[in-house]
């Protein structure tokens, strides 16, 4: 993904974490799951905790 690139977030269950940050899934305009791709890169891990996308 390059700097600049436009993305698509989609809201989970839950909009915010409870130290107030943004949650939402992240794609590309393709329809990649740019979450998907960080945690196969080693840079974030899978939280399920309350997540609609699960699978990942």
């Amino acid at each position: 993904m390059r700097v600049g690139s436009q993305v698509r977030l989609e809201d989970g269950p839950r909009l915010e974490d409870t130290y107030g940050r943004r949650l939402a899934y992240i794609f590309d305009w393709s329809g990649n799951s740019i979450d998907v791709q960080l945690i196969a890169a080693g840079f974030a891990k899978a939280w399920t905790g309350d997540g609609q996308h699960k699978d990942v």
